[in-house]
């Protein structure tokens, strides 16, 4: 609870917890459980800057001890910030999983405008 500085709420009723904080404590949960592989979707949803931050750094440190995490986001600062590879979904289908660098060409895109052109290259659009 104090990682996901919620330690001053432990004796809190959940009713009384915003939807950021009950993201947190499911984040809190699962630290404790601590698998190797973990699935997370839409983790950053209500989280506050403070609590995004939280989640990149523990992406960052799951990561360091050898275990895999699974994003499924639509947040592009997440993405860029915890990820190793970014592959997308759009209709089912999915994209080669690319290294951010690769993404937005060593930087010189945005994450989420290197995501437009290729929905644009895709799909054959000028516009999505």
């Amino acid at each position: 609870l104090a990682k996901v500085k919620l330690g001053d709420r432990k004796d809190d009723p959940l009713r009384s917890f915003s939807s950021g904080m009950l993201q947190r404590l499911q984040m809190a949960q699962a630290m404790v459980a601590n698998p190797k592989l973990l699935f997370l979707d839409e983790p950053s949803e209500s989280l506050d800057l403070d609590g995004k931050r939280i989640l990149s750094t523990w992406i960052k440190e799951r990561k360091a001890a050898g275990q895999t995490t699974i994003l499924a986001s639509h947040d592009m600062d997440l993405l860029a910030s915890a990820c190793d590879k970014i592959t997308l979904m759009h209709q089912g289908r999915l994209s080669e999983p690319k290294n951010l660098s690769a993404w937005t060409d060593n930087g010189s895109l945005h994450l989420e405008q290197a995501v437009q052109r290729h929905l644009q290259l895709s799909l054959g659009e000028s516009s999505v």
